[in-house]
């Protein structure tokens, strides 16, 4: 699992965290106790200042609750990171543990189940434990004394639904198409290139899209946020070009069409179908041809994203 939360992440997250056996965290600033329940045994790093605690950032009687129930507390001053490991998922990204992040801030944060990431999780959130100042009773005692001068709240809108990016890998074969033979589909295409000039910041960008017909899955459930893979061949096929994966950034929807806006600059190299062949057979997957238009399996998206990496 790979998914980037944008909205409403701690509800997105709280039947993950409420599942797990054991929760381990590195957070900045904890004010809310509604969306992750720490439990004896479970370990929270965040900054409990007194700063921290004076603005209303963290809060003394969440801290409290916790403390109550076990939970090992520390206070790390100066802790800016927003890590939490949730048995076999952990999240990283920027949302606090707060009201505001999880129903008004535009947040983003990656839920994922990666083994690699998880224990370098796990690894950061020991390590912010070792810098930090464990809370006992005396601490969590003097801490509720302190007068809370909360800030004026961030304005920003009210709750919005979340929006799911896509997660999933596709690889598609797509061939080119003469450049008169859709000239009424022209000003969706000028409307889609404002768009991703807007996305990227680059005003000079030109759109890499791809149009699908008809009632394929990928018409049907690639969207925004999906990895896709592009076989490019010629008429008859014998020449294939193998595009690295690139993120689809949007998708505009007509009755008969769909058209898929790709991020065009990539700076990963494309090659040739005998080389990615070559390479997909050392990596042990046989059922990719050049004519495969599907989604791939997370285990097949992970190996085949290693012909790429630097």
């Amino acid at each position: 699992m790979d998914r980037i939360l944008t909205d409403n992440v701690w509800k997105q997250v709280a039947s993950f965290a409420r599942s797990c056996k054991r929760r381990s965290a590195a957070l900045a600033y904890v004010s809310t106790g509604n969306y992750v329940c720490f439990r004896k045994g479970d370990i929270l790093v965040c900054d409990a200042s007194d700063a921290a605690i004076k603005s209303g950032e963290t809060s003394a009687t969440v801290l409290a609750k916790y403390h109550r129930r076990g939970v090992e507390l520390y206070s790390r001053a100066g802790l800016h990171a927003k890590v939490l490991v949730m048995g076999s998922r952990v999240l990283i990204g920027s949302s606090n543990l707060s009201q505001s992040s999880a129903q008004q801030l535009r947040e983003a944060t990656l839920l994922t189940s990666r083994l690699t990431v998880i224990s370098q999780a796990k690894a950061f959130v020991h390590l912010a434990k070792n810098e930090a100042e464990g809370i006992d009773s005396a601490f969590i005692e003097r801490i509720l004394k302190i007068r809370v001068k909360r800030r004026r709240p961030i304005s920003a809108p009210g709750r919005r639904k979340p929006k799911i990016l896509g997660s999933r890998f596709w690889i598609v074969r797509v061939y080119p198409i003469e450049s008169d033979r859709y000239q009424n589909e022209e000003k969706y295409i000028e409307r889609a290139t404002e768009k991703l000039r807007e996305i990227t910041g680059n005003k000079n960008i030109e759109p890499d899209w791809i149009r699908w017909t008809g009632k394929a899955r990928f018409r049907k459930d690639a969207k925004a946020g999906d990895t896709i893979v592009q076989l490019w061949s010629n008429r008859n096929g014998k020449q294939v070009t193998v595009y690295p994966p690139t993120a689809i950034l949007f998708r505009q929807d007509k009755d008969k069409w769909t058209r898929f806006y790709c991020d065009p600059e990539s700076e990963l190299p494309e090659m040739a179908w005998t080389v990615f062949q070559k390479k997909l057979r050392k990596l042990g997957i046989t059922h990719v041809t050049r004519n495969t238009v599907r989604e791939l399996n997370k285990q097949d998206a992970s190996i085949i994203e290693t012909i790429w990496e630097k």
